[in-house]
Parts: structure tokens; sequence; C-alpha cells
């Protein structure tokens, strides 16, 4: 890459003609503008021994300054020095916004009546109040420009410009315990920043071979083409490994828990013939236990003032995978340096992702200590 190349875009986004000659050369397929174009160009310059201005407001003249320091000019002396400070800023002065908060009206939400809140996820209930059990963070990062150089059929320089905005999107997914259970992220780019030198490869295979006509379409049309990365993470948490206490305040009628059976998958589990008293915790609904009253068997929901003791064992993780799906083009980008095969055909990248890495981590847990029925007896549980 050319550093008269680089120049010239710069006093192109800046509006200006004339831009500067310059000799240096750089090995680099991309070149990051971000830094803003009078940054570049005044870097440019230094670096090869010049200095710039902007002749009559529309052109750039450069003078060496190996050349200043010779001849003559005139001399200053102390009686033309009016005064001394800086001739400009770098930064411009700020504006003043006046925003009028006059007719912005706040007020109390309404009141939920306690009584009507029965059952918040029972869609028959009076007035049930909806909770969400998932959130979305989405990222719109500022525009990008890429930049591709290929070399034409006279062997000169020229460039392709992409131009693209990086997207993020993270949806997690929780239980209803409120933990993390799924995590996934949508990230979508570019062909050109993907993948950078098969849209190079490409045009210039294609201006090796097309006889007539323009070349570069693919190209071009793989350069813009958006592509979408996923990446998602599956946790999983511990059952709790010691039996609920047998102490609960259970309602009026209700026998107290005197067994304790074990934990089953489901309710379809439960066994037929369970002794009085015998109760059971539910894997899937760790907030549920069911006590046979020796007719059948009753439902008791935990109340969250007994949650902070029984599900301690609950928020314990027990592994993680996460899979990451990428777009095909980013994946050939780096397993592929040549994309002419020795039949001189051009390979083409399929379209879709792959499963680029799945990592899984598995947690141990280690002995801890467990508050039971009575908070001044512990057990000790692995």
């Amino acid at each position: 890459m050319y550093a008269s190349s680089i120049a010239e875009e710069c006093c192109s986004g800046l509006n200006i003609g004339s831009p500067p000659l310059l000799s240096n050369k750089f090995s680099i397929s991309l070149f990051d503008y971000s830094s803003g174009y009078f940054s570049i160009l005044s870097d440019l310059l230094i670096s090869e021994n010049y200095c710039g201005y902007v002749k009559s407001g529309v052109a750039l003249s450069t003078v060496s300054l190996s050349s200043l320091g010779s001849g003559s000019s005139r001399v200053l002396t102390e009686g033309d020095v009016i005064s001394v400070g800086s001739t400009g800023s770098s930064s411009i002065t700020g504006g003043t916004f006046v925003v009028n908060y006059s007719s912005l009206k706040l007020k109390d939400p309404d009141p939920v009546d306690p009584d009507l809140d029965t059952d918040p996820n029972d869609p028959t209930s009076p007035n049930p109040i909806k909770y969400r059990d998932w959130e979305e963070d989405i990222q719109t990062g500022s525009k990008r420009i890429i930049y591709i150089n290929y070399t034409n059929r006279n062997g000169n320089l020229e460039t392709y410009s992409f131009a693209y905005t990086p997207f993020e999107k993270t949806v997690t997914t929780y239980d209803e315990w409120d933990r993390v259970v799924k995590r996934e992220t949508f990230t979508k780019s570019i062909g050109a920043a993907l993948n950078p030198s098969y849209v190079q490869q490409s045009v210039e295979y294609d201006l090796r071979t097309v006889v007539a006509g323009v070349a570069g379409g693919r190209a071009v049309g793989f350069g813009k083409q958006e592509f979408e990365g996923v990446a998602v993470t599956y946790i999983t948490y511990k059952m709790p490994v010691t039996p609920i206490a047998d102490t609960y305040n259970y309602p009026d009628g209700y026998p107290l828990p005197e067994i304790f059976g074990g934990i089953v998958e489901t309710t379809n589990d439960l066994p037929d013939e369970p002794a009085i008293g015998e109760y059971y915790q539910i894997e899937t609904s760790c907030y549920k236990e069911y006590i046979f009253d020796g007719q059948d068997w009753i439902e008791r929901i935990i109340p969250k003032a007994e949650q902070g003791v029984y599900p301690e064992g609950y928020d314990e993780v027990d592994y993680e995978v996460t899979e990451e799906y990428s777009p095909n083009a980013e994946i050939y980008g780096s397993v592929y340096t040549n994309y002419v095969d020795d039949n001189d055909n051009f390979l083409v990248i399929p379209d879709g992702n792959t499963l680029s890495s799945r990592t899984t981590i598995t947690y141990e847990t280690i002995k801890r200590t467990v508050l039971i029925a009575d908070p001044e007896t512990t057990q000790t549980v692995s």
C-alpha cells in the first residue's frame, strides 16, 4: 500500500486538492482511518520530512523541511512583536443547549392490589403480573470503511472500499430462580471485513482470466454481503444433595413431612403406595415439593422466605457449554492463503455457518456447610 494513496484518500475526505506525492510504502492490506484524516495526513508528511498548508482554501501545498534554514529572511526584533499566543485550537467551542422540562409530567404508577396478585404465571388470575424470563442487549458500532488494494491489468495499484456498521445482539434467558441458563450472541459483519484476501484474489483472478468486460463483480458482491455469527452458552446447575428440613410451617390440615422419599423427574414418577408423610422433590421445579397425606399427593409451593435455605445447592453451576458458529467466509479466511487450485480454478466459499469451536467447563463442588431444620444444627455434604 502506497503512502500517496492514503494521502489522496485523506485529501478527498477533507475536500482539498493537490494531494502530496509521497514515496513510502506499507506492507499491509488494510488501513485504519479512525484517527482522522488530518492527523493521518500530518503523520505521513512528517514521516517524509515535509510540512503542509492549505493554499487559497482548496489546495494543499507542501514544503520540504530539509530546505528550510537556507537563504535569507527578515529578522524580527523585539519592537516588532505585539503579543505571543496560540493561533488556534484543535477543539471546537461547545454550543449551549436549553432543554425545557415544564411539559414533563411525572406520576407514581398505579398500585397493584396484593389480593389480586395470586399467581403471576397463571393467565386465569384476576390480575396476573407477567414476569419476563429473558433480556436483550443490542450494540451498534460506528460506521467502518474497509479498503482493499489489488493490482489491475496494467500492474497499477487500485482500491475497492466497503462500508458497514458493526452490530451485536445478546439474548439472555433465565429460569424461575432468575439464574442464567442460556446466552446467545449474534454478530453481523460483511465479507470484506471477514476475509479481505478473498476479495483481493477474486478480482485479480477475474482480471487475469476474463478477456473482455468489467471484472470484479463476484468480489464486490462478496465484499458487500452480510454474514452473521452466533455463539450460544448453556449453563446447567446442580440439584441439592440434602433432604428438605422437616420443620416447615404447613397450613392447617397438612401433615408434617416425616420421610424424605427422594428426587423424581416429574410428578408422573411419584410412587403409587407411599407412606403417610412421605414427601418428594421434583427435579424440574425446584420450588415445589409433594407430600402424601394418606389419600392424595398435596403440592406445596415453598414460600420465598424459606427458599433462601432450601435451594442452596441450586446456585452451584454444574457445567457450561459454549458453542460458536462462525460464517464460512471467516473460517476460510483463517485457513486458506490461496483460492486458486492446481487447475487454475477459483475456489468459491460455501454459504452458511460452521461450528468453529466448542468449550465445555465442568465445576467441581468442594465440601460445604448447609443449614437444615434447626439453625443451630449443620451438616456437611459433598
